[in-house]
C-alpha cells in the first residue's frame, strides 16, 4: 500500500511539474513572438518618434504599463517625445532629468526619488544617454 501511495505522489507531482513547464514554454512562446513582431516593425520604420512609438506600444502591451520617452534636443535638456505622461508633470520630468544628467535610474522603486510615479530608465549609446523611458504601472496615480 505504501508503495502505490508513494508511486501516486511521484506521479502528481511529475504531473504538476509538466503543467507549469508547459505555462512557462507558453508564456515563451508569445514573448519570442511578441519580440519577432517588434524587431519586424521596427526593421520597417525610420524616425526617432515612429520607431519610439512602436517601443511605446511593445513595452506597454507586454509588461502592462504606460510608458512614455523624452529624448535630449542637443542642450542636455529633455523634450517629450512620445507616450502617456504621468504623475505631477513638473516632479516627473525633475525626476527624468536627474537620470538623464547621472546616466542612472531613478524614480520608483530605486533609492534615488522613489516618490516618483514613474519609474525612468536612460536610453544609453556608447557611454551617453540619448533620451529617458519612463514607466510606471498603469494602476499608479
Amino acid at each position: 500500500m505504501r508503495i502505490v501511495i508513494g508511486a501516486s505522489f511521484v506521479i502528481s507531482t511529475k504531473a504538476t511539474q509538466l503543467q507549469e513547464q508547459a505555462v512557462f514554454a507558453r508564456k515563451r512562446a508569445a514573448d519570442i513572438q511578441n519580440f519577432f513582431n517588434l524587431t519586424r516593425e521596427l526593421a520597417s520604420i525610420r524616425g526617432h518618434k515612429k520607431i519610439s512609438d512602436a517601443t511605446i506600444t511593445y513595452i506597454e502591451d507586454v509588461f502592462n504599463v504606460r510608458a512614455a520617452v523624452w529624448l535630449d534636443e542637443g542642450d542636455q535638456h529633455l523634450q517629450f517625445l512620445t507616450g502617456t505622461q504621468f504623475g505631477d508633470h513638473t516632479k516627473e520630468i525633475t525626476v527624468a532629468q536627474w537620470a538623464f544628467d547621472n546616466n542612472h535610474n531613478a524614480g520608483r522603486s530605486t533609492n534615488t526619488m522613489p516618490s516618483a510615479v514613474g519609474l525612468y530608465l536612460p536610453l544609453t549609446a556608447t557611454y551617453k544617454p540619448l533620451g529617458i523611458l519612463g514607466v510606471t504601472p498603469k494602476t499608479a496615480d
